[in-house]
């Protein structure tokens, strides 16, 4: 990629985020692998309803929050750790074979293994009857091949080889804080309140636009030495509006705002970060490195 000027010459990777279980708490990371689909150890698990073999997350099930997985060694392994407020720790050595579980993530679908009765047994009596025939599944990153979603026509050669696991739709996804002070001073002005990027799970935060919403126009730029594209301004729902550490519902939040001005095709389509793809992988990015922006959309 050829490099081209750019107003923005001090943007910064501020944090480097990765949700082990999906749609639990956050990893905070100085330093995250880039492979094929996504960052190393982003969204690996996943609790589905047992019924129908299909994803849940905090829509359906708000206390997800409260969970934190965790990566740990066990016997020179590598294990996760469940934990969460009133409830016993749970370590054990995911299972990485056996029958494998075609699971519903939206519209489509990705090879899981289902990690037993004891793991599923802890999530039915932390998160009580909405976890009723809830199954804890790893995703299998060797045989997944599920494409990008939104991925544009001239962009899909150049990501062939990229895939989600249990991704809604980006392997990736990155926003600013100046799109986020943005939105806060409009929430201020509208019922007095902000709220954090943790609203959002945003994979990488940056900071240091000349704008808001600047993440946007990205099509080619490089994390320190490492190229990605840009590719779809993301879709936000109602886990917006879901405090990440309470898991208190907002009555007028983030997503409520962001229909007012950053949903351009209908309120069912507010946007808000960006999902972004690799071009080149395994590589490593870090906390402090420098953002540079090569090409941009054409308007």
């Amino acid at each position: 990629l050829k490099k081209m000027a750019d107003a923005n010459k001090d943007i910064v990777v501020t944090s480097i985020n990765t949700y082990p279980l999906k749609s639990a708490k956050v990893a905070k990371v100085q330093e995250a692998l880039v492979t094929n689909h996504g960052l190393e150890g982003d969204r690996t698990f996943m609790l589905i309803d047992g019924t129908k073999d299909r994803f849940l997350t905090q829509r359906k099930i708000p206390d997800m929050v409260k969970v934190s997985a965790t990566y740990v060694d066990i016997a020179g392994r590598k294990g996760l750790k469940l934990s969460a407020p009133g409830a016993a720790d749970l370590q054990f050595v995911p299972r990485l074979d056996g029958k494998t579980l075609d699971v519903a993530v939206w519209n489509h679908t990705v090879p899981a293994i289902d990690q037993g009765d004891e793991v599923a047994e802890w999530f039915s009596k932390l998160l009580g009857p909405a976890a009723n025939y809830t199954r804890l599944v790893h995703v299998d990153a060797a045989s997944s091949k599920v494409p990008v979603r939104h991925l544009p026509t001239n962009l899909q050669e150049a990501l062939s080889s990229v895939y989600l696991l249990s991704h809604d739709d980006a392997p990736i996804t990155l926003a600013s804080q100046e799109s986020l002070d943005e939105l806060n001073g409009r929430l201020q002005e509208r019922i007095g309140s902000s709220v954090p990027m943790n609203r959002f799970r945003m994979n990488i935060e940056v900071s240091g636009c000349t704008k808001p919403f600047d993440e946007d126009e990205w099509l080619a730029f490089r994390i320190g030495d490492v190229p990605f594209l840009g590719y779809y301004d993301k879709e936000r729902c109602k886990v917006t509006c879901i405090d990440q550490e309470t898991g208190e519902q907002d009555k007028f939040g983030p997503l409520d705002m962001l229909r007012t001005f950053r949903a351009p095709d209908g309120p069912a389509h507010a946007k808000f970060g960006r999902g972004i793809a690799p071009l080149h992988y395994p590589a490593t990015i870090h906390v402090g490195d420098k953002v540079t922006v090569l090409e941009r959309v054409k308007k």
